[in-house]
């Protein structure tokens, strides 16, 4: 560095000062000492400046040239990008392990090196391929057809894709030792070609798309609606949207669609849906006799979290009212008057009780009622948005939702 240079001198010259200045040595003799020092350093100088590093970079095969002094380095960088299959089954790492393994054995004269680089938040590995030697462009490139032939044997779900280089192509690693590892962090989905691929959807969501181009629409089909659809996603990635777009195509090619709005979000997003909410919302009767004893049990039981004796006592409070007219204060009525009989009985007597009191609870009196609506004729055709969110209490939300999809279901 030019500009080390001159505090070196001073240094040389500040120590001959002080040797002169305290052990009095001969003028002549510091001078015969200095002289060599100093030219030694603007001869060094001279010399490591002429060792310039360049690198030259040949877009049309991607192959890089390092130059340093009067060698030159030729290699290609090669980004490892994992093809993931829609079922997941590939097992990218360990393809990657056996193309590595492979790449080892094989008799070659020139070095490899993998590199992972962080940048704008994303990790990436590449395989570095480099050789000292002049004008042997067409060496690596015969290595890497080589290398890719390899890969598409041992790892087909690998691909080595050809970047443009940069700093990051120079094989630094090479001096401190193999410190870099590999892994696939890019990954793109191999989604399988079908000539019916484009036609089978009734109703199209979107695009399956590796970020930068297109592969493949995706969407549901007519009969996948008679099943059951899962939509999973962590927050924010979009299972609202994309249920709303799936009711809004649905209703658009005429089938009838009830949304069960847990937390008052999709009535913003459908603007054309018949919203019922606190205001006007279907009142039910979860204790008709229409619905059948055992299913009434097993509904309540599961959303209260009754112990098996409280639903056998709840069972058996129903088939002594049945064919009688009875309201939910009815059955907790009649449910204190029976007979105790043993301390057994009254701790499942009263626990029932107080569990069934939710029911009668300010909440559950706005959406139970003794006077059922009918809401087979109201919800027989169209589409409509039942917003649960002013139920804070989940349990009731969840009773309610389950005997309206039960009703909808019978």
């Amino acid at each position: 560095n030019r500009d080390k240079i001159g505090p070196a001198i001073l240094f040389i010259l500040g120590s001959l000062i002080i040797l002169d200045q305290f052990f009095k040595v001969d003028l002549f003799v510091l001078v015969l000492f200095a002289l060599p020092m100093i030219l030694s350093i603007i001869v060094l100088y001279f010399f490591i400046s002429k060792k310039k590093l360049s690198i030259n970079i040949f877009l049309k095969n991607q192959i890089f040239r390092v130059n340093i002094g009067n060698q030159s380095i030729y290699g290609i960088t090669c980004k490892i990008i994992g093809k993931q299959e829609l079922d997941g089954t590939a097992n990218l790492q360990k393809e990657l392990d056996a193309l590595l393994d492979a790449i080892s054995r094989k008799e070659i004269d020139l070095e490899y090196v993998v590199i992972t680089s962080i940048s704008n938040k994303r990790k990436s590995s590449s395989l570095i391929l480099f050789k000292k030697c002049e004008n042997c462009e067409d060496d690596i490139m015969r290595e890497f057809e080589s290398v890719s032939i390899i890969a598409k044997a041992v790892s087909p779900h690998i691909s080595l894709v050809p970047t443009p280089s940069s700093n990051l192509a120079i094989p630094i690693p090479q001096i401190f030792g193999n410190i870099s590892y590999a892994r696939v962090f890019d990954k793109v989905y191999d989604v399988p070609k079908s000539e019916d691929s484009t036609v089978d959807y009734d109703v199209e969501i979107g695009d399956i798309t590796n970020g930068k181009m297109i592969s493949s629409p995706i969407g549901i089909r007519s009969s996948d609606v008679v099943r059951h659809i899962g939509i999973f996603g962590s927050t924010g990635s979009g299972k609202s949207n994309t249920a709303a777009l799936l009711s809004k195509k649905l209703a658009e090619i005429g089938f009838n669609v009830v949304i069960l709005d847990w937390h008052g979000e999709f009535k913003n997003l459908l603007n054309d849906f018949i919203v019922f909410d606190r205001q006007n919302i279907i009142k039910i009767n979860i204790l008709s006799q229409s619905y059948g004893i055992e299913d009434i049990v097993d509904i309540i039981g599961d959303v209260l979290q009754l112990t098996d004796p409280q639903r056998f006592m709840l069972h058996l409070l129903l088939l002594k009212l049945k064919g009688r007219p009875f309201t939910l204060s009815t059955v907790i009525d009649t449910l204190n008057q029976l007979d105790e009989g043993s301390n057994w009985s009254r701790e499942v007597k009263y626990a029932l009780a107080r569990k069934l009191l939710l029911l009668t609870s300010r909440q559950g009196k706005l959406v139970f009622s003794n006077e059922e609506d009918d809401i087979e004729k109201i919800l027989e055709s169209g589409k409509y948005i039942i917003d649960l969110s002013f139920l804070h209490n989940i349990r009731l939300r969840r009773l309610y939702g389950l005997f309206i999809l039960k009703i909808l279901t019978d």
